[in-house]
């Protein structure tokens, strides 16, 4: 662990360095990327409130300049932070939204990872075998793209994962996981959204 803060500490001051220079220079599409990073790793520290600043921040560049992917990505990340603050109406409004932007980028690795963080809200609802269902969607989704996990996507999302199983008896999670797993992306995108939907 203390090694793991070292590494953080050490990425943040390069991104502090790399954010004031891109301010300087005027290269919005470098301050967001830079901004994006920097809301990973606080949220993979458990600091929901600095993550959620940086991606407010993010999601008002992304709308000055139209960039729905940009928005797409603040609202799934800022719907994460939501659903760790115990948010969960809130988490809904944001993920669902950024899920319909992506899907109407046709994006599939923000589909997944959008997929993901609703698995997270759903098991933070109590929906074992929704999340689990998501859950599975998302997991085929990557294997077609061949999207690997990053370490601080596995440090964000698989605690919550792990935790959700735990309260399943693992017939059922099984069950709603393969359930996911043959779902088209389109399939899954409907899915999640009427799922939202019958919730709200």
């Amino acid at each position: 662990m203390a090694g793991n803060r070292g590494n953080f500490e050490r990425a943040e001051a390069l991104w502090e360095e790399g954010l004031a220079l891109a301010r300087k220079l005027g290269d919005r599409r470098r301050v967001t990327a830079i901004l994006h990073n920097m809301a990973l790793a606080k949220l993979a520290q458990g600091n929901f409130e600095r993550a959620e600043a940086l991606w407010e921040e993010n999601l008002v560049l992304g709308k000055q300049s139209q960039d729905t992917l940009g928005i797409a990505l603040s609202y799934v990340h800022l719907g994460i932070v939501a659903t760790r603050r115990g948010d969960l109406e809130r988490a809904r409004t944001l993920l669902e939204e950024g899920l319909v932007l992506m899907g109407e980028l046709g994006i599939k690795a923000g589909i997944a990872q959008t997929l993901e963080s609703l698995a997270g809200l759903a098991g933070a609802s109590g929906e074992t075998q929704e999340a689990a269902r998501l859950w599975g969607a998302a997991d085929a989704l990557r294997e077609a793209v061949g999207v690997p996990w990053l370490s601080l996507e596995r440090r964000i999302h698989w605690p919550y994962l792990d935790a959700i199983r735990s309260r399943s008896e693992e017939a059922v999670w099984t069950e709603a996981w393969e359930e996911g797993r043959a779902m088209t992306p389109e399939e899954a995108v409907t899915h999640a959204l009427k799922e939202e939907e019958a919730s709200a």
